[in-house]
């Protein structure tokens, strides 16, 4: 049901690697973003939650892919890939499963970002820039952002180049239960599923990650609409494993179309 980030970011390198976009850029359109980044977190302004980032860019003409892993403090592992278009051409990509467009041009030597993901009803916009140093040993990537009606955010991420040889084993593969602390109802599925997972429940019930879990403490069982969403994914399992719905799949969106609680009887 969930495709791999890591097919997508294969899929986009052996494009670029086969010429399938515009040429390399010629010199005088530098700088070129390309290789591998491993965020210096002393000189960055970053959430306590993220233990470090690794980014790897490619850059060909007019195309830019991301690969941007963030390990977090408390383990798990976030593995996204973006891919734009330069210039001021619309762009879609999801971002923790929300879809997302962006737009991105050039101010002088800097790249601007300009992109809004949506959360169920909620938008987050972002505006990132990214700029070299002379000796193209550091990429800095500024960003502000803003949730719904929530305060302003800035970010300041300091990247450090590095050698391919250093872009760490990927463990997105491993059993979600093994990347993330608490999980009962969801084992046996890709670590890597389980940000577009939560996200797709978010847009079913029209809420935001709040609804369930304790910011920044997600592991934590506060909340009983927690414990209610377990019972929900076992109901919805169960009905699958039953063969109720042969033509397709039973989900949160069946029942709750966007609503935190569902329409007992139609109006």
């Amino acid at each position: 049901m969930f495709r791999s980030v890591l097919r997508g970011a294969a899929a986009v390198a052996m494009l670029l690697a086969a010429g399938g976009v515009a040429a390399k850029m010629p010199e005088g359109d530098r700088p070129d973003f390309s290789g591998y980044w491993h965020l210096d977190k002393e000189k960055s302004k970053v959430s306590a939650e993220t233990s470090t980032m690794w980014m790897k860019v490619e850059q060909a003409g007019s195309t830019l892919m991301e690969n941007l892993r963030t390990f977090h403090a408390k383990g798990g592992e976030e593995n996204q890939v973006f891919v734009y278009a330069m210039g001021g051409a619309e762009s879609h990509n999801a971002m923790h499963g929300a879809p997302m467009k962006s737009t991105v041009e050039r101010d002088g030597d800097t790249l601007a970002f300009h992109s809004v993901a949506i959360y169920g009803s909620d938008a987050l916009k972002m505006e990132d820039r990214w700029s070299l140093s002379e000796d193209g040993a550091t990429l800095t990537f500024r960003e502000q952002s803003q949730f719904a009606q929530e305060a302003p955010r800035d970010a300041l991420y300091v990247f450090t180049r590095s050698e391919a040889k250093e872009w760490p084993v990927d463990t997105t593969s491993e059993p979600v239960e093994k990347q993330f602390q608490n999980i009962r109802v969801l084992t046996g599925r890709h670590a890597s599923e389980l940000p577009a997972i939560m996200q797709g429940f978010a847009r079913a019930l029209g809420v935001a990650c709040s609804h369930c879990h304790v910011p920044g403490e997600f592991e934590r069982d506060d909340k009983p609409e927690k414990e209610a969403a377990r019972r929900m994914i076992a109901m919805t399992a169960k009905l699958n494993a039953e063969s109720i719905a042969k033509g397709g799949e039973v989900t949160c969106w069946m029942c709750h179309r966007g609503a935190a609680t569902p329409e007992g009887a139609p109006k």
